[in-house]
């Protein structure tokens, strides 16, 4: 299947004009033809351009049980990002804890696994992290708070 032609001057937007803001835009006026990929794509350009709230909007109906995107792993991944870029850490690691598990949708997605540690670090939930197997980040003082 190939991409609409919307969707290709879209990204020719974002790439060779670097003029996200207008790529939304032609997005958006083309809404009611975007495919599933079109509407991941749009909101992730929401979080790039740091609007993470239209992206949860965007895709949390979508998301949901036999909707459009339930079994599209990118679409969680890219809502657990915007949640997580919106300051709703806790929310974008729970959303993500139950599809990681072993033999569900996202159990061996890398950058879904990354997302969801990042959350969990973002969240404070250290203790989670160590379950993992990941030591929690630790800011150290700089040279001069010594």
């Amino acid at each position: 299947m190939t991409e609409p032609n919307f969707i290709k001057h879209a990204k020719f937007l974002v790439t060779a004009r670097h003029d996200t803001a207008a790529a939304i835009h032609h997005l958006e006026r083309n809404k009611s033809d975007l495919d599933k990929y079109g509407i991941c794509y749009l909101a992730s350009l929401y979080t790039r351009t740091r609007q993470p709230r239209r992206a949860v909007t965007l895709l949390k109906p979508l998301l949901a049980e036999g909707r459009l995107l339930a079994a599209n792993a990118i679409a969680h991944n890219t809502y657990a990002k915007a949640l997580d870029n919106g300051g709703e850490s806790a929310a974008a690691a729970a959303h993500l804890k139950p599809l990681l598990a072993e033999g569900r949708l996202l159990a061996r997605d890398a950058i879904a696994h990354a997302t969801y540690a990042k959350a969990l670090d973002n969240a404070g939930d250290s203790a989670a992290l160590r379950e993992l197997g990941v030591i929690p980040h630790v800011r150290q003082a700089s040279r001069y708070q010594r």
